[in-house]
């Protein structure tokens, strides 16, 4: 299936969303939740974009923001978060909860049905559910084998 969207960013704190067919752009992609800093996708630079599934794109930013958006509607789907209580919705749960990397996020990749890894200048690459927003696995340079 050929893709029907593609999603770009500038370096900027925005991210939009272009059908590819007519060329034209149909969503810059906004936080609406109350507790947003801004409207825009990430509150700094955005440095990774990565296609997750129909109908879906992961933004990566500099303020170690890892979130995913539908490309249908525009909407916010998920932020993904360390530390977020278990079996909470969407990633978000207790307070005690951080962005998904420290310094920000370098790269993103679809790692296979449903899931997104990302790589971050903490050094650590986290494996996130697109369903639900739940860190997975964590790997960290350095770390033993075993």
């Amino acid at each position: 299936m050929r893709p029907r969207a593609l999603g770009c960013c500038v370096c900027a704190v925005q991210v939009m969303v272009w059908n590819l067919k007519s060329g034209i752009k149909v969503h810059d992609l906004q936080r609406r939740a109350a507790d947003a800093t801004s409207a825009n996708a990430h509150d700094r630079a955005v440095e990774s974009l990565c296609s997750v599934g129909e109908g879906m794109v992961a933004s990566g930013a500099e303020d170690g923001a890892v979130r995913v958006w539908s490309t249908k509607d525009g909407q916010l789907l998920h932020e993904m978060r360390r530390g977020a209580a278990e079996g909470a919705e969407g990633g978000s749960g207790g307070g005690d909860e951080e962005a998904a990397h420290d310094g920000g996020v370098r790269s993103l990749c679809s790692v296979g049905e449903g899931m997104v890894a990302s790589g971050g200048r903490d050094g650590a690459v986290r494996v996130w559910s697109t369903k639900d927003g739940q860190l997975l696995h964590e790997m960290r340079r350095g770390a033993a084998e075993g």
